[in-house]
Order: C-alpha cells, then structure tokens, then sequence
C-alpha cells in the first residue's frame, strides 16, 4: 500500500459480510470509505455460489456500474433482454431511474467491483 490516505490496495481490508435468508448474500470490501471517499462509492463484492448479491431494483438518484473480475453473471429481466458479464473487465452501466435487472449467478463464485455516485441517502 502506498504511504498515502487517500489510497486503498482491496489486500489491505477486510470482507464485511452481508445475507439475507438464502437466497441473497455477498461478501464486501468498500474501496472509496476506506480511502476517504464521499461522493462516490466504490466496492469489491464477492458473491457465493447459488446466490444473488441483491433483490431486482433501481436506483433514483444515482448512476452505478458493475465489472467483472472472475466467475459469469447473468443479469435477467433488462429491458432489452438477458445478458451475460462473462469475461474480466465486462462491465454494465446503469442509468439513474432505469430498469437494469435483477443479478444471478451461475454455480462458481463471481467477483465484482461496482462504482456508484452517492446520492447522501446511504452511510
């Protein structure tokens, strides 16, 4: 790690682990809190095999995006039909307000990194 706040290598935290009942469940490293982030989040989630990281939403008032580092991820129920982040560095973009799907995930864990604005609702 670099001798300086303001940066953050994802060795250096620990997972924070979040479920709900069986279906939803992921392990999370918060990237952008660590170092001093407060506008915009960034996060490393590692999600199990057989589960989701989150039930079907959308965001309001913010924009998010998602890459994939390791495993496939089939998002169902997008506007224009499934698709699938199946190779290091896909990434998705989602637009404040629109419909972007709900996340499944095949039978090897997945691991993703996700970057969002804050939009002051969440701490």
């Amino acid at each position: 790690m670099a001798n300086h706040p303001s940066v953050v290598g994802d060795g250096n935290l620990e997972w924070d682990e979040q479920s709900q009942g069986e279906k939803f469940g992921y392990r999370r490293k918060q990237l952008s809190r660590a170092a001093g982030g407060e506008k915009l989040g960034c996060s490393l989630y590692e999600v199990p095999p057989g589960r989701r990281a989150w039930p079907y939403h959308y965001h309001l008032a913010n924009e998010e995006a998602k890459q994939q580092h390791s495993g496939r991820t089939k998002c169902s129920d997008v506007p224009s039909g499934p698709l699938r982040l199946q190779v290091h560095g896909d990434r998705l973009s989602m637009a404040e307000g629109k419909r972007t799907g709900r996340m499944a995930v095949a039978s090897t864990p997945i691991t993703i990194g996700a970057v969002e604005q804050s939009c002051g609702t969440e701490k």
